[in-house]
């Protein structure tokens, strides 16, 4: 590592001394003086945060998500559990419910905290634990 002098170091504890010497000021910034408050930073950079965008938004309809699961394999299932075959079976008014829940997402642009966590237990599919075995 270079000295001030230009003349050159090898030694640990020197070159130690120098890069905390170098970097304190970057990485320990407000150790000496207040951070910059929210007001002050917005005024400098508000320019370049991103925009709101506004997208339009239709509501679903049950027959939207009726056209939505007649297209779906009933082979298949989702990743929170359900099988296809299983969405397909149920009644009318739960599929309605259903609708009036994804609307209301949409609507208020936030999920229901109890609906933001998933667990998924691993099931061996056969030989091995590896995670394609599962």
């Amino acid at each position: 590592m270079q000295r001030a002098d230009r003349s050159l170091t090898g030694n640990l504890a020197e070159m130690h001394y120098m890069l905390e010497e170098a970097w304190e000021p970057t990485f320990c910034m407000y150790q000496t003086e207040a951070p910059p408050s929210w007001e002050a930073f917005k005024e400098e950079f508000s320019r370049f945060f991103p925009q709101p965008f506004e997208y339009p938004f239709e509501e679903i309809t049950l027959e939207d998500l009726s056209l939505v699961l007649k297209k779906l394999s009933n082979a298949s299932s989702g990743s929170d559990g359900w099988r296809i075959q299983e969405l397909k079976s149920l009644p009318t008014p739960i599929l309605e419910r259903i609708v009036i829940l994804f609307n209301t997402i949409e609507a208020v642009g936030q999920w229901p905290e109890q609906l933001t966590l998933g667990l998924v237990s691993m099931i061996p599919k056969g030989e091995g634990l590896g995670a394609t075995d599962l």
